[in-house]
């Protein structure tokens, strides 16, 4: 792989991109997509190479970049070609214009400086109480036989943890109405890019995507006035919204940009967070012995107290489970940059004014990176498993990379680990499906008809 930004008089031209290049080969590609994304990316990969081309000969142009050598080049060693901006300026009606999704540079670094401490390790320990409170309340709330969808009712869990964590106890009492309200602009947000049109007019996408964030800036403006009307020793001090209220090393925040970070959060956390925990939760249900020793574990790691913060390391088998869901069913099989000058990669030029992609799934599933990739396999993350096999630098970008990896995946892999902790001890439990599910979304690609399960038996509250 070579970077040049220049050429002398007797260098070669670049070669052509090969992809698709008509209106109708982008079609059919957007189609194949829409019906089986999985399968049309790795297609894709398998019929051009590593770099690839797809446009409709005309507008702007999307070059995918395959594997971990790519992903590196575009989230670590290269990122002064591309911009956050441009990429995903569709979502700016959901996200705002300050989110961190939206933004780069030092404006980037600011807000990131505010939000990572409240979503690191040692900020995360009053957010384990709520995902284990969350979780047992919809395991509570399961009947015994009748068939469910786990899938659903564990993402009702999530979205009342990710609201508590983001915004307290207070507001997440109507964390179900909240949630309904936000879904038109999550609707919106998971629409093909190319049917993310803004047309404002009633009863359209964008219109209901702009309504709700009006919406829900508005549950977030009341809870901050709440809190500025409080004596200060009673203000909350314990979750996100404190924290940015309160700013950070000399570092503050405008209230604004506080509605653009929590929403932001609130919309990536519980699809993300939803969607990859109902994937794992379809693995380990495919095979008991992976089940069986998941409990036997959590029994011999926590017996029969409430799960602690310092507990998760010690789960090493459901930390290679949770891993291996996330490498096989990554919440977003390819992510956009975009390209803000030509360079080199893999002797092509990729053009200014492109959008490149680097795509999770297509490397988590490459024969020539994993052992038997398209297996589920939790032993392969354990360090001290015989004929362990150190992982390829960027292999596993489920969350990204680099300085722009999501600053949420704390927050993210303690709701997932904390929800598998509570179903393993408390629920017997029986898929209701044969067969694989079928993958379906365009932006965050969930298992399309979820995950129907028979509740056997549900045991009483562990540790309490």
């Amino acid at each position: 792989m070579v970077v040049s930004m220049s050429k002398s008089a007797d260098e070669p031209e670049p070669k052509q991109i090969p992809g698709i290049r008509s209106p109708v080969g982008m079609l059919g590609f957007q189609r194949r997509l829409a019906k089986d994304p999985y399968s049309a990316l790795a297609d894709l990969r398998a019929r051009f190479g590593d770099v690839v081309q797809v446009s409709a000969g005309l507008g702007q142009v999307s070059v995918f970049l395959f594997g971990p050598d790519a992903n590196a080049f575009i989230l670590s060693q290269h990122k002064e070609f591309f911009r956050h901006e441009h990429a995903y300026q569709s979502l700016l009606p959901v996200v705002g214009e300050t989110a961190l999704i939206l933004t780069d540079g030092g404006e980037n670094a600011r807000r990131r400086q505010l939000v990572q401490p409240t979503l690191r390790h040692h900020g995360l320990d009053g957010y384990l109480d709520v995902a284990v409170r969350e979780a047992d309340r919809v395991i509570d709330g399961l009947v015994e036989v009748v068939p469910i969808d786990i899938g659903q009712r564990l993402r009702h869990g999530i979205v009342r943890t990710t609201i508590g964590c983001l915004l307290g106890p207070q507001v997440s009492e109507r964390a179900d109405e909240i949630a309904d309200t936000l879904q038109p602009a999550l609707d919106f947000v998971n629409l093909p890019p190319n049917k993310r049109r803004k047309i404002m007019v009633v009863g359209t996408a964008y219109y209901n995507a702009v309504k709700a964030r009006t919406l829900i800036d508005r549950v977030v403006v009341a809870e901050i006035d709440r809190r500025k009307a409080l004596p200060g020793p009673e203000r909350p001090t314990d979750d996100v919204l404190a924290a940015l209220l309160a700013g950070h090393e000399g570092i503050t925040i405008s209230v604004p940009e506080i509605l653009d970070q929590v929403v932001s959060l609130m919309a990536a956390g519980i699809d993300t967070t939803s969607t990859s925990l109902a994937w794992i939760m379809d693995e380990i249900l495919r095979d008991a012995a992976v089940w069986d020793k998941a409990v036997a574990e959590v029994e011999r790691v926590i017996g029969p107290r409430q799960l602690a913060l310092d507990d998760l390391p010690r789960l090493t088998y459901l930390d290679g489970i949770v891993s291996e869901g996330l490498r096989l069913h990554p919440p977003h099989i390819a992510l956009p940059r975009y390209v803000v000058r030509d360079f080199e990669y893999g002797g092509f030029v990729v053009p200014a004014d492109s959008l490149v992609y680097y795509s999770p799934y297509v490397t988590a599933r490459d024969p020539d990176v994993w052992l038997e990739p398209d297996e589920f396999l939790p032993q392969r993350w354990d360090k001290s498993a015989l004929g362990y096999v150190q992982p390829a630098t960027y292999a596993q970008v489920a969350f990204g990379g680099g300085s722009r990896r999501c600053v949420g995946v704390g927050l993210a892999l303690l709701e997932i680990k904390a929800f598998l902790v509570q179903i393993l001890r408390r629920l017997t439990i029986t898929a209701d499906y044969r067969g694989p599910r079928v993958p379906s979304g365009a932006v965050i690609v969930g298992p399309a008809d979820g995950i129907p399960v028979r509740v056997l038996n549900v045991t009483s509250v562990a540790g309490r």
